[in-house]
């Protein structure tokens, strides 16, 4: 069979687009053919040229989803992944006082980039609460000073 590439040109408005992660459903119902007819990953993927890990992918579709089409999703894709998600707890639980812009930096530098808002948003999400930033006027002595008044007085 000749080489199929992995870009499909599509036009939306006028504007022609390249494709380059997306396969069309003939081409995937092909590859699902060729598997029900016996042919192994690696076969296949030497047969179509694509790598075995997508049609690993396009098997386990068809297997649990019924379907080769692109499934519908709700919203926008998440930036936290379930990793992310345990790294970031763990880190506020081995240091509370950590700032949510620490949090951001430390985020930015393993995964990607987020608003400090959002890894707020986030830790409410799982029960962590009034880790933000100290606010800009107020410096470390006049924090002190508003915990120190805000601690109750044991037994006076």
């Amino acid at each position: 069979m000749d080489k199929m590439s992995y870009r499909f040109i599509t036009s939306v408005r006028g504007i022609t687009m390249v494709k380059s992660k997306e396969l069309s459903e003939a081409f995937r119902k092909k590859i699902v053919d060729a598997y029900v007819s016996g042919k192994g990953y690696e076969n296949i993927s030497k047969e179509f040229v694509i790598s075995h890990s997508i049609v690993k992918k396009i098997i386990y579709k068809r297997r649990t989803f019924k379907t080769t089409a692109n499934m519908a999703r709700s919203g926008h894709p998440s930036k936290f992944t379930t990793r992310a998600d345990r790294k970031t707890l763990k880190g506020v639980s081995k240091n509370p006082k950590m700032s949510s812009r620490d949090l951001q930096q430390a985020f930015a530098t393993v995964y990607a980039k987020v608003h400090e808002s959002t890894i707020r948003k986030r830790l409410h999400n799982f029960n962590y609460y009034n880790l933000c930033c100290l606010k800009k006027h107020e410096g470390k002595t006049e924090v002190s000073q508003r915990t120190q008044r805000q601690r109750p007085r044991p037994f006076e």
